[in-house]
């Protein structure tokens, strides 16, 4: 990691984490989330055509993030809530 990137994840990340956490209330799952937004900020900076929209580019990241982890919640909880496949074998044949 370069100085700049140092520079920037210590700028940051206290900031990201606190403003994720006010969306999903769980200060360890936010720090997953904004590391993951780093991975996404490093691989893709080569991508940024205006590096002074540097900050508002990684919030829109971070909340692109956001967003995905609630969707992603939402299939899971979904699909937890149908019943097993053998239960609805056994219906069908009784």
């Amino acid at each position: 990691m370069d100085q700049e990137t140092l520079d920037l994840w210590n700028e940051m990340n206290d900031r990201l984490i606190h403003f994720v956490n006010q969306k999903v209330r769980d200060k360890e799952l936010a720090k997953d989330i904004v590391q993951d937004v780093f991975v996404k900020v490093f691989s893709n900076i080569n991508t940024l055509k205006n590096k002074d929209k540097i900050v508002s580019w990684i919030f829109q990241i971070t909340r692109n993030e956001v967003n995905t982890y609630f969707r992603n919640q939402k299939y899971e909880s979904s699909s937890e809530d149908l019943p097993e496949t053998e239960t609805i074998d056994k219906n069908l044949t009784s």
